[in-house]
């Protein structure tokens, strides 16, 4: 492939092996051909975001926490029936 962009990933995986939706943030437009590439090699695995940088932004981190992390530990807990127990983000400190 030429796809020479910067891409980072968002990946949440509990001690149970369960996983919440991966995001790739791409460096790209979202009218940029190489957008389809990466979408064709993904095959709706995972969720696409353009960012100018292809870097995760502060911005971006708090978007995919309220969106993505949040209720995937609501419906952990749900299922689990953990209404009220603590939950704990490990983050590799690589928002800016």
């Amino acid at each position: 492939s030429n796809f020479r962009k910067k891409v980072s990933a968002i990946c949440c995986i509990n001690a149970q092996g369960q996983s919440a939706p991966p995001v790739l943030l791409i460096q790209s437009s979202p009218n940029d051909p190489a957008v389809e590439t990466v979408s064709d090699w993904v095959n709706g695995q995972m969720r696409m975001k353009c960012t100018n940088s292809g870097w995760l932004t502060n911005q971006d981190f708090f978007g995919w926490f309220s969106s993505t992390f949040i209720p995937f530990v609501e419906e952990v807990r749900a299922k689990r029936i953990l209404q009220g127990v603590r939950a704990l983000l490990v983050l590799d400190g690589h928002a800016r």
